[in-house]
């Protein structure tokens, strides 16, 4: 039986990122993944600056339509980062809101596209 690296307790399993065994009591939570409580306090509270970018793109895409693009590749990029537990999930729903946002403005984008090409090429 291996037991908790903080409390010598029987273990519930290993730390997701560094791999110590944690017991109930150290065990803390994201992203539906255990973690220590050292690991977790590493991660933070705020959404990482990766997501926070990603919504000031996509907040840029509405007017520009351009920053969309990347928008949507930094908060995908940002939410696979956040289930792999190497991003705080603070930033969980602002890279969820800056994709969203991100490909909404792509697909407005490309259906005003099509209809003024429509319009102009007859």
């Amino acid at each position: 039986m291996n037991l908790c690296a903080q409390d010598g307790l029987p273990s519930e399993g290993p730390c997701l990122r560094c791999g110590r065994f944690v017991c109930a009591r150290c065990r803390r939570w994201q992203a539906e993944q255990a973690l220590c409580a050292d690991c977790r306090g590493r991660l933070g509270t705020r959404a990482s600056p990766q997501a926070r970018l990603s919504l000031l793109l996509a907040t840029l895409g509405l007017g520009l339509l351009l920053p969309a693009v990347p928008a949507v590749v930094l908060a995908h990029g940002e939410l696979g980062r956040i289930r792999r537990c190497e991003s705080s999930d603070a930033g969980e729903d602002t890279a969820r809101l800056a994709r969203s946002l991100g490909i909404a403005e792509l697909l407005l984008g490309s259906v005003v596209g099509l209809i003024l090409y429509l319009r102009f090429a007859g």
